[in-house]
C-alpha cells in the first residue's frame, strides 16, 4: 500500500499556516518562538456495519470528525499553547484492538506507520528545534506512545519533549526507559496518562494505569 505523501498540506488536518475555522482564535502570536503540539486523534470509526480494518485518508465523513469532533473537542485544549500540527492518517477501525490476531494489529501497524511518516517530515521540516508538547487519546496515545519508543526514550530529542498526553489505553508508569510517568504540575520531559471508568465498570478487565496522575 502506498505511503502518504505529507509534504501536501492536504494530508494534513491541521498546520500552523492551516488551522481550520474552529480554533482560528487560538492561532499563536509568535509561532516562530513558541513550542509545537503534535496531536494524533482517537478513534473515529466505530460502526459494526463498516467492515473495514482502515479508513482512507480522503474518506469525507472521517475527514469532518477529525476537524468537528476531535480537533475543536480536544486539540483545542492545547492549540494556544504552541504551533499545533495534526495529521490526517488511515485509522484502524475500533475492532482491531479486539482482534489483533485475525487483522488488527495489521491494521493498527499500517495506521502507525503514516503516523510515524507524518512525525518524521514534521521533525525534519517544520519543528526547527523547538520543545515538543505530544497529545493524543484512545488509539491517538496507543500511536504516541510508539512515537516516544521509537524517537525519544534513550534519544537526544527526548531534551526537546515538554510533556505527552497518553490519556485512555491504559499504560503502566514504568512504560519506558527513559521517558518518565509524571505526577507533578512543574515536571518536564516525560508523560501523563489517565483512563475513566462508568460506575461498576470492571476495571479487572483492563490493562489500567498503576499510578494516578
Amino acid at each position: 500500500m502506498d505511503s502518504i505523501d505529507y509534504s501536501s498540506a492536504k494530508n494534513w488536518a491541521v498546520l500552523p499556516e492551516k488551522y481550520p475555522d474552529n480554533l482560528k482564535n487560538y492561532l499563536v502570536q509568535n509561532p516562530q518562538d513558541s513550542i509545537d503540539v503534535f496531536y494524533v486523534y482517537p478513534t473515529l470509526i466505530v460502526s459494526k456495519k463498516d467492515e473495514r480494518w482502515n479508513v482512507t485518508i480522503d474518506d469525507s465523513i472521517q475527514r469532518n470528525k477529525v476537524l468537528n469532533t476531535a480537533v475543536f473537542f480536544q486539540a483545542s485544549a492545547w492549540a494556544s499553547a504552541g504551533n499545533l500540527y495534526v495529521p490526517y492518517y488511515r485509522q484502524a477501525h475500533l475492532r482491531s484492538y479486539s482482534n489483533l490476531e485475525n487483522g488488527g494489529k495489521t491494521a493498527l501497524l499500517l495506521a502507525y506507520s503514516d503516523v510515524k511518516a507524518a512525525f518524521d517530515y514534521y521533525l525534519k521540516h517544520y519543528n526547527h528545534g523547538r520543545g515538543i508538547i505530544l497529545a493524543g487519546h484512545s488509539q491517538g496515545s496507543t500511536h504516541i506512545a510508539s512515537l516516544l519508543h521509537d524517537f525519544f526514550d534513550g534519544k537526544s530529542l527526548q531534551n526537546q519533549l515538554v510533556a505527552a498526553y497518553i490519556p485512555g489505553i491504559g499504560f503502566d508508569k514504568n512504560q519506558f526507559g527513559t521517558v518518565s510517568f509524571m505526577n507533578q504540575p512543574n515536571q518536564t520531559g516525560g508523560f501523563v496518562t489517565w483512563n475513566t471508568f462508568k460506575k461498576r465498570f470492571d476495571k479487572k478487565n483492563t490493562n489500567g494505569t498503576k499510578e494516578k496522575a
